[in-house]
């Protein structure tokens, strides 16, 4: 990549700055090109953003597109409104954005234009015929706890004198044929994901960049985002440079195992590497659809209003049935025939049309396969607990339907504590996770095993 020491300090702690002597600006559309050159730069602002400055001393614009798209409030900007960047910074590196909507500054009376704008992702690919091994570095801002199992040895010497520093800082996870490894640093939290075999002939499967932040959702309870991601394969390499999220409050639900406890870096390396396998199994998704649910579980308890937690969480163990435990939503065969069999007889009936339109669909709709059954169905299996399902039923239609409970906050609290434990138990069942999690049900948080001995 030929990045420098300073350049890669600069990228975590958001103080990137790219001069860059040659810029383009592009929209296309089937009716219009617009091109706009010339130099400028490329940099982090003080939130965070990032943003770029062209000065086109050249161009000039007409007032209608000084004010930008032509649309009414309310209605969605056309892709084709959307600009292109592309940019060569002084070491002649390329670097592309896109869907950029650009702010123009003018002349009133000669050519000369000063353009800003967001933007949200920055992409740099290096076609270099000398690559190494297939690797992933990723930057995620802030200050992320995480459990550690490896040191960091620094040796500082000055004239006569050797300083040894010992720094527990890394967590290493075996995730065969993967090798992640985790660092926490002042910047953030640096992870290096490679091949165990470093011999092996292998890529890595797409979508790997979000798949490593789904794992840290579930086993940390954080909506993490890289904010820099440098992907390495075959035949060429590619750094990728985020603007960054606003304020992350942290949430108020807790990781699967306790961080603090001596066994957390083996337990949660163990449901990271479960939760890869199966992530990274779904090619076509961005995100993984039980990842989706999770992150709006975990953002919605950051929010302060226990309300939408309790809605997340309940709908979220719906929408986790539905797409993990299919088999179970399936009705018996005898059931359908009776259900067929009421239907006729009710054929007879003589009462209001309108009545009995909604009564021939409320019968017929007892045969057809319910989220809700498939959860009682997981209760006997041992998959979750009577209490669980139980809780889940005494939220679940309030939160969707009312939005007003009728317990107190503590007592909410406490039903959400059990619903977020359920997802956890729908969540090991599928990734094939048996072993010790924190009960956060419980006082004392006390470590239990999965599946419970007794449900």
């Amino acid at each position: 990549m030929h990045f420098s020491r300073t350049e890669l300090d600069d990228l975590k702690s958001g103080e990137l700055k790219l001069e860059c002597i040659d810029m383009r600006l592009l929209k296309q559309s089937e009716s219009e090109e617009r091109t706009f050159e010339g130099a400028g730069h490329i940099q982090h602002r003080e939130d965070g953003k990032l943003e770029f400055v062209l000065y086109a001393p050249n161009s000039e614009i007409s007032i209608q597109d000084l004010f930008g798209p032509s649309v009414k409030a309310g209605e969605w900007i056309p892709e084709t409104e959307f600009y292109e960047l592309t940019a060569f910074d002084i070491k002649n590196r390329s670097w592309t954005a896109g869907y950029i909507l650009p702010d123009f500054t003018a002349h009133a009376d000669r050519p000369g234009l000063v353009i800003r704008g967001r933007i949200y992702e920055l992409t740099h690919t290096d076609e270099s015929d000398h690559l190494g091994s297939p690797g992933i570095w990723m930057h995620f801002p802030g200050d992320i706890q995480i459990p550690v199992n490896t040191s960091t040895t620094t040796t500082i010497e000055s004239l006569n004198k050797s300083t040894v520093n010992v720094n527990r800082n890394i967590w290493l996870i075996e995730a065969k044929p993967w090798k992640i490894i985790a660092t926490k640093e002042d910047s953030g939290l640096e992870v290096l994901v490679s091949f165990a075999d470093e011999k092996a002939d292998a890529e890595f499967e797409p979508q790997m960049g979000s798949r490593i932040e789904e794992i840290l959702w579930f086993v940390l309870s954080r909506t993490l985002s890289w904010d820099v991601l440098q992907c390495q394969s075959k035949s060429n390499q590619e750094i990728r440079v985020r603007s960054r999220a606003g304020i992350v409050r942290t949430p108020r639900v807790r990781p699967p195992m306790e961080i603090q406890r001596l066994e957390s870096a083996t337990v949660l390396g163990k449901m990271a590497a479960l939760y890869l396998r199966h992530a990274v199994a779904n090619t076509e998704e961005r995100y993984h659809p039980i990842s989706n649910q999770l992150y709006k579980v975990i953002y919605a308890s950051s929010a302060e209003a226990i309300e939408q937690e309790a809605l997340a969480v309940s709908v979220a163990i719906e929408a986790v049935v539905h797409s993990e435990f299919a088999e179970y939503r399936k009705v018996n065969p005898e059931i359908v025939q009776e259900i067929k069999g009421a239907l006729e007889f009710f054929k007879g009936w003589n009462g209001s049309p309108a009545i009995a339109d909604r009564i021939r669909i409320a019968i017929g709709n007892i045969k057809g396969a319910s989220d809700r059954g498939a959860l009682r169905a997981l209760v006997p299996e041992g998959i979750i607990t009577q209490d669980q399902f139980d809780t889940w039923e005494k939220v679940r239609h309030p939160a969707a339907h009312r939005g007003v409970f009728s317990y107190t906050r503590r007592e909410l609290v406490e039903l959400c504590d059990k619903l977020y434990q359920l997802l956890l138990f729908l969540i090991f069942r599928t990734i094939g996770y048996e072993g010790d999690f924190t009960d956060h049900t419980k006082p004392g948080w006390p470590s239990v095993r999965y599946p419970l001995s007794e449900t």
